[in-house]
């Protein structure tokens, strides 16, 4: 058996054999991740959170939409032209959105395993005896913009048609502060996350049967209000994810193994119980 197995290693040229080893390794690595992130998650870490929520939305309209005699007014005239000439932002309620995203934040933090507390809970909150942390929902800010989309298209493999949309978009910025108690570091960690919604559009090009002549149709879906509710409770059941993601992944590149390359990050999906690569999904860290 041994010098079968050698001899079919001498036949295969040499950089196969090394796409081979890096294949082996790469499959390795990436199960040995996905096995402590099933630890970490079979641990069921008793993390304690005391939560402290926002009571404003802040709101900007760069809409590129022309006011009149906008350059003559003074920087505060010009906040409020902007603010209500803008489609969405003036009729955006902020408690109602704050009330939908802290919400669905809290019961997501809940569903994951944290031990939430807010800010009134502090005496409770100090003596619960788990890992502590402090997590401020900074601040949240929602801009309206114009998001321009183009879509394109080869006919007859020479010439390429177009075709340009303006669409309302509101994208929602949100910031995290989050801080260890007793962790004898002192350090906050700051994260950044952002979500949007815009108009949909259902397009494709086809050639006209009676003028053979290229033409575009499409359908629009305006987005709404209730989008941006909507978002506002889609946006906090991702970052309760996003949080938990954090701890972790952390947790994975404790334990793995010190000569080994940076460990890829996993995403824990609650509703389907499995473990995906990350990719770009996740909190941006930043610098406090």
């Amino acid at each position: 058996m041994s010098s079968v197995f050698h001899k079919f290693i001498r036949s295969v040229p040499y950089k196969l054999i090394g796409l081979i080893v890096i294949f082996v390794f790469i499959f390795s690595s990436c199960t040995m991740e996905k096995k402590l992130a099933g630890e970490y998650l079979a641990s069921k870490p008793r993390i304690a959170l005391q939560v402290l929520a926002p009571y404003v939305v802040y709101k900007k309209n760069v809409r590129d939409d022309k006011i009149e005699d906008f350059e003559k007014m003074n920087p505060r005239q010009k906040d409020s032209a902007l603010f209500f000439s803008s489609k969405y932002l003036r009729e955006v309620d902020d408690s109602v959105y704050l009330e939908t995203f802290v919400n669905a934040f809290l019961d997501e933090l809940k569903a994951l395993g944290f031990v939430v507390f807010m800010e009134g809970d502090a005496e409770r909150f100090l003596a619960s005896g788990y890992q502590s942390y402090v997590l401020n929902i900074a601040q949240i800010e929602m801009e309206e913009y114009i998001l321009p989309v183009e879509d394109d298209e080869v006919f007859g493999d020479t010439i390429r048609y177009y075709k340009m949309f303006d669409l309302d978009a509101v994208d929602v910025n949100t910031w995290f502060e989050l801080t260890q108690l007793n962790s004898g570091k002192g350090s906050q960690r700051v994260l950044f996350g952002s979500y949007m919604v815009s108009d949909d559009v259902e397009g494709a090009f086809f050639i006209d049967p009676l003028t053979m002549n290229v033409r575009y149709k499409y359908d629009l879906d305006p987005m709404g209000l209730t989008d941006i509710y909507t978002l506002a409770r889609y946006s906090g059941i991702k970052y309760a994810g996003h949080l938990f993601d954090l701890f972790m992944n952390e947790y994975i590149r404790q334990q793995y193994p010190a000569d080994f390359p940076e460990p890829r990050l996993f995403h824990y999906d609650r509703f389907r119980q499995a473990f995906t690569p990350a990719n770009d999904e996740g909190f941006i860290e930043m610098k406090p």
